[in-house]
C-alpha cells in the first residue's frame, strides 16, 4: 500500500498526468491545481514546497483525492512511479502496429518484438563499452548485467505495446573481474552507467533512421559502417530489421520524460536494413600486422604440415588468434609457454567465420613474462609431448 511519505510532488504529478489530469492553475514553486476532463468539480492541489508548514497535510489530502477518484488504478500507478524513482528507472515504449483490436498481436510477431528489444538493449550495452561492427560474444558480461537490472512493464491498450524500464543511475562493468575489483579499488575501476547505455541506444537508433533515409536517396551502404562509432552495429540493425516485419513499429526512448525521442520503422525499410547487415557483417580484408599474446593451445598433429598455436591477444574485437607455424617456429611457442612468457609473431591477419587466423608467420620471438597466473589446465600436457 502506498503511503504519503513515499510520494513526492514529482511522483504525484506524473501519476496525475498518466491518469488524464491537466494543470488548471497554480503558483510556481508553491502549488499546482489539477483538473480532470469531464468532471468539472474534480480538483487536486499538489504542494510543491516541502519546507512549508502545511506541506504534509496538503500532500495527504491530494493523495487521498487521487485514490478516491481512481482507486486501484491510481494505487498501482503510484507504486510503479515510486519504484521507478527510487531505482532510477527510465521508461521506453515499443509500439507495434497490429491488425487485431484490443492490443492483441499474432504470437510470432509479438514474440519477435520482445526478442528484438532484448537484442537492441544488449547491442547498446556492448556498443557503450566498445564500438564494433559486429559484437558477437564480446562484452557479454556488461550486456547481461544491464538486462538483469532492467524491467518489463505492462502492455497498453491499442496497438501491441511493450514497455521497458532501464536503470539509468546504476553502474555497470565490462568484465566480471572489474566487478570484483571495484570492492577493493573503486576509484581505479572504470564503469559505464545505465544512462550512457540508454544514450547509446537512442543515438544508435536515431543514426540508423538517418542512414536509412540517406540510403533511400544515395544507395550508399558504406554509410552504415561509417556510423559504428555512433552506436550502430550488426546486432542493432538486425534487431530493427526483425521488429519491422509485419507492420510499422514506433520506438520512444525515454517515453516518460520531456526529452523523449520517437522513431518509426516500417516494412519498407527492410531491404535497406538487410544491406546494412551485409555491410556490418562483411569479413575485413586481411592485414599484415604483428600480434603478441599468451600461448593457450598447442596442436601438433602428425599428418599436418603446419603446427597450430592459439594466442590469447586480449584486444577489443581480437580476443584470440590461431597461428600456423613450422616445426621450428612451433618449438619457440613451446618455450614461450613453458617459461610463462608472451609470444610475438607477425603475419597476415585474417578472419574466417568467427575465428581469427594469422598466416605466413614470420619468425616468432619470446616476449615479456606474463603478469597474471596461468590456469594449470590452459594447455594439455599431452600436447607438449
Amino acid at each position: 500500500m502506498i503511503t504519503p511519505e513515499q510520494v513526492t510532488p514529482e511522483v504525484l504529478t506524473a501519476a496525475l498526468r498518466h491518469l488524464g489530469w491537466f494543470i488548471e492553475f497554480g503558483n510556481p514553486g508553491v502549488y499546482e491545481s489539477w483538473a480532470l476532463e469531464g468532471l468539472p468539480d474534480a480538483l487536486v492541489t499538489v504542494p510543491l514546497d516541502n519546507q512549508r508548514g502545511d506541506y504534509e497535510s496538503l500532500m495527504r489530502r491530494a493523495l487521498s483525492n487521487v485514490l478516491r477518484y481512481h482507486g486501484r488504478t491510481a494505487s498501482e500507478t503510484l507504486e510503479l512511479l515510486v519504484l521507478r524513482e527510487s531505482s532510477g528507472l527510465e521508461q521506453s515504449t515499443w509500439q507495434k502496429e497490429s491488425p487485431v483490436n484490443g492490443g492483441l498481436i499474432d504470437w510470432l510477431h509479438g514474440e519477435a518484438l520482445i526478442a528484438s528489444i532484448k537484442q537492441l538493449l544488449t547491442a547498446a550495452a556492448k556498443s557503450a563499452a566498445v564500438s564494433r561492427e559486429r559484437h558477437g560474444n564480446a562484452s557479454s558480461f556488461i550486456a547481461k548485467s544491464f538486462l538483469d537490472a532492467a524491467y518489463m512493464g505492462q502492455t497498453e491498450v491499442g496497438s501491441f505495446v511493450v514497455t521497458a524500464y532501464a536503470p539509468v543511475r546504476t553502474k555497470f562493468y565490462v568484465s566480471e573481474q572489474m566487478s570484483r575489483e571495484v570492492t577493493t579499488s573503486p576509484s581505479k575501476v572504470a564503469s559505464i552507467s545505465g544512462r550512457e547505455i540508454m544514450d547509446t541506444l537512442k543515438t544508435g537508433i536515431e543514426t540508423v533512421r538517418a542512414c536509412l533515409d540517406d540510403f533511400r536517396i544515395h544507395a550508399r551502404p558504406e554509410i552504415f559502417r561509417e556510423a559504428v562509432t555512433e552506436g550502430v552495429s550488426y546486432e542493432l540493425a538486425d534487431a530493427i530489421r526483425t521488429m519491422s516485419e509485419g507492420g510499422e513499429v514506433n520506438v520512444t526512448i525515454g517515453s516518460d520524460t520531456p526529452q523523449s525521442t520517437a522513431f518509426a520503422f516500417r516494412p519498407s525499410d527492410i531491404p535497406a536494413l538487410e544491406r546494412a547487415r551485409e555491410v556490418l557483417d562483411a569479413l575485413p580484408e586481411p592485414v599484415n600486422r604483428r600480434i603478441s599474446g599468451e600461448v593457450t593451445l598447442l596442436e601438433a598433429g602428425a599428418e599436418t604440415l603446419y603446427r597450430t598455436v592459439r594466442l590469447n591477444v586480449g584486444e577489443p574485437g581480437l580476443k584470440t588468434v590461431r597461428v600456423h607455424l613450422t616445426e621450428e617456429q612451433y618449438q619457440t611457442a613451446i618455450d614461450a609457454h613453458r617459461n610463462h612468457r608472451l609470444l610475438s609473431v607477425s603475419g597476415k591477419l585474417t578472419r574466417e567465420s568467427k575465428r581469427w587466423w594469422l598466416y605466413n608467420a614470420g619468425e616468432p620471438s619470446i616476449g615479456d613474462e606474463l603478469t597474471t597466473p596461468r590456469p594449470a589446465t590452459s594447455v594439455q600436457d599431452s600436447l607438449l609431448d
